[in-house]
């Protein structure tokens, strides 16, 4: 579809509904505001960053680190202090052990979340999967 005030010639998808040309980027065809094109990357589950700024859904993610963010998947996504759901900090959970378990279930070393709250109870030493064995 056509992206008003992109340019056709240095387009480029990025996939994840992500585009940039030479000067701007995109999200769903709408302006990403505050993203550098030039050093823009697309990096899955929502999650992009540029460098000096992380984005989700077109979204700049508050206090999250460019130079160290990742994408975990499931809508998880860490940089060396923070772990973020859907652009949000996850309270309590410590990213340098957090993991993505999918079906919105992450954990650390200390506790296990689910939809980036915390279980109350949960070790995550003894936490399966509902539904596996």
């Amino acid at each position: 579809w056509k992206v008003d005030g992109a340019s056709a010639s240095s387009f480029e998808d990025l996939g994840g509904g992500y585009g940039k040309d030479a000067w701007s980027v995109f999200f769903e065809g709408v302006k990403v505001d505050g993203a550098s094109a030039s050093s823009f990357e697309g990096l899955g589950g929502g999650y992009a960053k540029d460098g000096w700024n992380v984005f989700y859904r077109g979204k700049k993610v508050k206090d999250a680190s460019a130079s160290s963010f990742g994408s975990l998947g499931g809508g998880y996504g860490k940089d060396d202090w923070t772990v973020f759901f859907r652009g949000d900090k996850v309270r309590e959970a410590s990213a340098s052990s957090f993991e993505c378990l999918g079906g919105g279930y992450g954990k650390d070393a200390w506790n296990v979340f689910y939809m980036g709250r915390k279980l109350e109870g949960v070790s995550p030493s003894a936490f399966r999967m509902p539904g596996r064995r």
